[in-house]
């Protein structure tokens, strides 16, 4: 059995020691090498009303995680000779409107499709965080869009709707809802007994940790207040898993990545112009330091989380967290870094310093902006002297550049503001 020294599993305590505590949530870490649990641990409450502490066992909402489950169902399906992922999408969703150009599966999956976003345009029609969301409710928007964001193929832009699209894909091959299809071909062959598509919001789930975030009020005391995804909504979300599932997902996914015949699917997309993305069935490719990395990140309601895997070394981590103030996507490489002995090269400014920035430099970034490259309106507010963003999940931006920020979340991309003429903001 592989298991880290206890110097490296000592490091790793000492990352997540600030949230080892019966009056905070956490999360829950598992390291995987060579497919095996290196280490494994719960750190704070799953649980805060009845004091249930976290432990590897613990059941997490894994979010957008979820895309490299629903991506491998249509690979299955496509396997089994029930579907191509170079088929136009209105071969099964006919009611889907003629933009006049194809959109195939594989451009869902890929994200390069140039269907709106989801969260986006539920947000904007006005549906509350609180409202229960269903798979036909982001069909029906979906079908109320007159244009794309932009011609299919020319663009990578990350699009939710585009994954629960093929939830309901695998529905309408199979007759089977992705929950049961996902099971069936997935998690029992696999041995992951915790694992389901949760798409039920008031099904009680044994094990389950709440999500939280922080409380505020007017006399600016602290505390945390309950915060689970209200949706019945599959495919783009709602993966429920463990970090002890996830090793059986690791070391199966790492043998299916290996194979030669599976590399057209796990091959970054090609936009039409020739760029490559970094964005293949459900994974995002990266590096840390020279070593490419495989992985995603999810974020829903009050849990964050993170799978990284570095093929070269064999290693992998997830990071299940039920606090929206955490970031597992800077977590996971941190641990990585111990486990690997290796440095990580922080993202620094022109001058080699992340810069620190005025209260008076942040202020003046606060406002609504117009992407321009979707056209999409985005709020940039300002707490606790951090800019964030509230219409994706309440993200904050770490400054890279006196303009440019990372946004601290899944897919860990960049915002950078400019004036109407280009300018800096």
């Amino acid at each position: 059995m592989v298991q880290l020294s206890l110097a490296h599993a000592a490091k790793i305590d000492e990352i997540f020691s600030r949230w080892q505590s019966d009056e905070s949530p956490g999360c829950a870490i598992g390291v995987y090498r060579d497919g095996e649990m290196a280490y494994a641990r719960g750190y704070g409450m799953a649980n805060l009303e009845h004091g249930i502490p976290i432990t590897p066992d613990s059941i997490f909402h894994v979010a957008s995680i979820s895309k490299q489950f629903t991506a491998h169902c249509l690979a299955l399906l496509e396997e089994d000779g029930k579907l191509s992922l170079d088929n136009d999408i209105r071969d099964y969703f006919p009611e889907i409107p003629d933009y006049g150009q194809k959109i195939t599966v594989r451009q869902l999956m890929h994200h390069t499709s140039g269907l709106r976003d989801q969260w986006v345009l539920l947000r904007l029609s006005g549906w509350r965080p609180d409202d229960v969301i269903t798979d036909v409710d982001v069909l029906d928007i979906c079908l109320r869009q007159s244009e794309l964001n932009f011609a299919p193929g020319s663009r990578h832009l990350y699009s939710n709707t585009g994954y629960t699209l093929m939830g309901l894909i695998v529905s309408r091959i199979t007759g089977q809802s992705l929950r049961e299809f996902a099971r069936e071909r997935i998690f029992e062959p696999l041995g992951m007994t915790s694992s389901h598509f949760h798409d039920d919001h008031n099904e009680i789930v044994p094990g389950r940790t709440h999500g939280y975030e922080p409380l505020e009020n007017d006399a600016g005391g602290d505390g945390w207040r309950i915060s689970n995804p209200i949706f019945d909504t599959t495919g783009a979300t709602s993966l429920h898993t463990t970090v002890e599932d996830l090793l059986r997902w690791d070391r199966y996914l790492a043998s299916w990545l290996a194979n030669p015949s599976n590399e057209e699917l796990t091959r970054p997309a090609i936009l039409n112009d020739g760029e490559k993305t970094s964005y293949a069935c459900g994974l995002t490719y990266g590096e840390i330091g020279e070593m490419e990395t495989i992985g995603h990140s999810g974020s829903d309601a009050g849990y964050r989380a993170h799978y990284l895997r570095v093929p070269e070394r064999g290693t992998a981590v997830a990071i299940l967290c039920n606090a929206s103030t955490m970031s597992p996507g800077e977590l996971a490489e941190q641990v990585l870094a111990i486990v690997l002995e290796m440095e990580l090269n922080e993202a620094k400014g022109a001058n080699g310093e992340a810069p620190d920035l005025s209260q008076e430099a942040l202020d003046r970034l606060t406002g609504v902006y117009r992407s321009a490259r979707t056209g999409m309106y985005q709020e940039v507010t300002l707490a606790d002297d951090q800019l964030r963003l509230p219409m994706i999940f309440d993200m904050k931006l770490v400054p890279v550049a006196d303009n440019r920020f990372r946004i601290d979340g899944p897919r860990r991309m960049t915002v950078t503001f400019e004036s109407v003429d280009g300018s800096p903001r």
